[in-house]
């Protein structure tokens, strides 16, 4: 029996990752996309094709993103909470699965990208006046 701590089973498919990372990368020269986003986009992908939805049903995906970094006025010192919104990245079944993995990939950094000062605050005052409901219909949550 496997020791709990240690992994001692193959995992082949994850002999996989560098090879996607690096076809991204190859079409991203000015800038490397991170390994979660490769990841986060490939499983979407998979997800998206084992469910045989619907060609024009829209799927999104759900990320968290950590916002310490991201909004002008940072948080207070001493802050030692958790600080990230969702981001969203969302396309049609029919584009995620035909487009390509470097399609998917681009969208989920594209709503990486959209975090940004306004996004936050937009975020704060939904949440803060009871507003928000995330439309889970259609959605894969991922962290990245």
């Amino acid at each position: 029996m496997p020791s709990p701590t240690r992994d001692s089973l193959s995992h082949p498919e994850f002999n996989r990752v560098p090879d996607l990372c690096g076809f991204i990368n190859r079409f991203n020269v000015e800038r490397l996309v991170p390994t979660s986003v490769v990841l986060s986009a490939h499983v979407w992908r998979s997800w998206a094709r084992s469910l045989n939805l619907p060609s024009n049903q829209i799927l999104k995906l759900l990320f968290s993103i950590n916002i310490r970094d991201r909004v002008k006025l940072s948080l207070p010192s001493g802050f030692y909470g958790n600080a990230f919104v969702v981001g969203c990245a969302q396309t049609t079944v029919k584009d995620l699965t035909e487009r390509g993995l470097n399609y998917a990939t681009m969208l989920v950094r594209q709503a990486k990208e959209r975090v940004g000062d306004d996004y936050v605050k937009s975020v704060v005052e939904a949440v803060s006046n009871e507003i928000a409901s995330p439309d889970s219909v259609g959605d894969l949550d991922s962290l990245t």
